[in-house]
């Protein structure tokens, strides 16, 4: 951009300044929704609406793999580092398998969760005689 005479300098000059109170317009909009954004309930809020149900599946099934891990403890009378190896092998190998089958556990998961939320039909009919 060339500028030539004293018009075209003043004019360029009321440009740049509305740049500039447009800049830091949108840069304190932006600084108020960062500083919203990290408040401990808005994080918490976010925290909760990113999980979703496979997250909450997987979760479930690696504790469980784990708590089942520790309950087959191979070696329960044994003391040392040898008993620590195997049952570390043991909940790492339980652990993997639940890891490796999500979808199947998924689907268990949410056909278990279909079959609890249905409605059962009530055995009595509208005049108050059972069904035979």
């Amino acid at each position: 951009m060339s500028i030539n005479d004293k018009n075209e300098l003043e004019l360029a000059i009321k440009e740049l300044e509305a740049k500039k109170v447009l800049q830091e317009l949108a840069l304190t909009a932006q600084y108020h929704e960062t500083l919203d954004s990290v408040k401990p309930g808005n994080l918490i809020k976010s925290a909760v609406a990113s999980i979703d149900a496979e997250t909450v599946l997987k979760t479930a099934a690696t504790l469980g793999a784990g708590l089942i891990g520790s309950r087959l403890s191979i070696f329960k009378g044994a003391t040392g580092a040898g008993k620590k190896i195997i049952n570390g092998l043991v909940k790492t190998m339980a652990a993997k398998t639940v890891l490796s089958n999500t979808d199947k556990i998924k689907a268990y998961g949410q056909a278990i969760i279909k079959n609890f939320s249905k409605k059962n039909p009530s055995p009595v009919s509208h005049n108050g005689l059972e069904h035979l």
